[in-house]
């Protein structure tokens, strides 16, 4: 929408020491390029070169546009009223005696005074007017804040909302603490947006989304940890918006985290909504690690191994590799794993199968494969050996052989 006469439009000021803050701005639609009119009374004035005066905006107008010094002014009421006639001060990008500097850096506008200024420049209590044309409005529905400060003394600050198309702010004053400047302006907002519709979508070993939606235009925060403290991290947007959504990134697999959100409209009032609790997923089996058969006899042996992580442990054992005759276990989520089969017949092979099963469900398993490596062991009143078919190493399966053709020593 383009309009050709001025539209008065400003949103939510909150004035420290200036009074009669106002800014006008003649478009308020989203990506228009409007001209802003800024009136406020100094209470201190201006009175010597020093007496700077900075205006920053924030990051979502677009200043490059502006051009120092022609498309800006600087003129000064005869009283406090800020009802004109105005008297213009000369502009130059550099100061001089009786011209003012001014220079555009980033979003910051500064005004030096006149190298010759001295005390009544701009005297205490008169109202100061500025022009600034080509400033362009947020891509998005945002708002456009605008403070007032430096070595003069007085300081302020305003914010008006940039909406859709044929939506328009209202004109709106301040004075000292917030009070009212214009008797018919309608009352400041101090209601905070509604937070509510919270969502936790898409959780994966490294990754969540946190969704929610507020019954007014606000900006977005999102800020997470393993607690309360919430000092992991955040997120923010500083666009104003109905639908909110963040995606946090680099979240460890299987941990408790908590998150707090917090949605500010354009007057600055804050909802939060916090203690969010989210798991993240666990898709990783524990790793077995250096599977062995030890302390056999007759009839039992010793099955060890150990995991990358907390895990039970099973051992699976048969004749075939079906491992048909049954299983031991220990439910006990440990990284050092210990089990005992017993009941075993002398000179028989045996296949074993181990496996890990950590806290979220992940199964890690061995594999039967045979790589023999000679084990001793005590037979009672016969000496015996058993051959022990392993991978001390790498195999992750283990067979077992118990004979009784191989006499050995009865140390044991």
């Amino acid at each position: 929408m383009v309009l050709t006469s001025t539209l008065s439009m400003v949103g939510i000021v909150h004035a420290e020491n200036i009074t009669g803050f106002m800014v006008e701005a003649t478009d308020g639609n989203i990506g228009a390029t409007a001209d802003h009119t800024v009136t406020f009374v100094t209470p201190s004035g201006v009175d010597a070169p020093g007496d700077v005066i900075v205006f920053t905006y924030g990051s979502q107008a677009d200043l490059s546009g502006v051009s120092t010094p022609g498309d800006i002014t600087l003129a000064v009421d005869n009283d406090g009223e800020c009802d004109g006639a105005y008297s213009d001060k000369i502009l130059a990008i550099t100061a001089a005696a009786n011209t003012w500097g001014v220079e555009l850096s980033g979003q910051n506008l500064t005004f030096t005074p006149p190298t010759n200024a001295t005390i009544g420049e701009i005297a205490a209590g008169l109202c100061v007017q500025v022009t600034i044309a080509g400033v362009g409005n947020p891509t998005f529905a945002s708002s456009v804040q605008l403070s007032i400060a430096g070595p003069f003394g007085d300081s302020g600050y305003a914010a008006f909302s940039v909406a859709d198309s044929n939506q328009v702010s209202v004109t709106a004053r301040v004075g000292v603490g917030g009070e009212a400047g214009i008797s018919d302006l309608p009352p400041s907002d101090t209601t905070a947006p509604v937070i509510y519709r919270v969502e936790i979508e898409d959780v994966t070993e490294t990754t969540a989304t946190i969704s929610w939606l507020t019954d007014d235009y606000a900006d977005t925060l999102l800020e997470w940890g393993t607690d309360s403290e919430y000092a992991l991290g955040q997120l923010s947007d500083i666009q104003l918006l109905l639908t909110h959504s963040e995606t946090i990134t680099g979240l460890t697999p299987g941990v408790r985290y908590y998150a707090r959100i917090t949605s500010a409209d354009v007057a600055g009032n804050g909802a939060v909504y916090e203690l969010i609790e989210f798991t993240t997923g666990d898709l990783t089996a524990p790793i077995i690690i250096d599977p062995q058969v030890t302390q056999v006899s007759t009839t039992t042996a010793t099955v060890q191994w150990l995991t990358d992580e907390l895990a039970d442990s099973i051992v699976e054992y048969g004749l075939t590799d079906s491992y048909e005759l049954g299983s031991v276990s220990d439910s006990t989520l440990v990284l050092d794993h210990i089990l005992y089969l017993t009941g075993l017949d002398s000179g028989t092979t045996y296949h074993i199968l181990v496996s890990s099963t950590d806290a979220n469900g992940n199964e890690g398993m061995s594999e039967d494969v045979e790589s023999p490596i000679l084990t001793e062991l005590a037979c009672g009143e016969l000496c015996e050996s058993v051959e022990v078919l392993s991978d001390a190493v790498e195999t992750e399966s283990t067979d077992v052989v118990v004979t009784e053709d191989l006499p050995i020593s009865d140390e044991n």
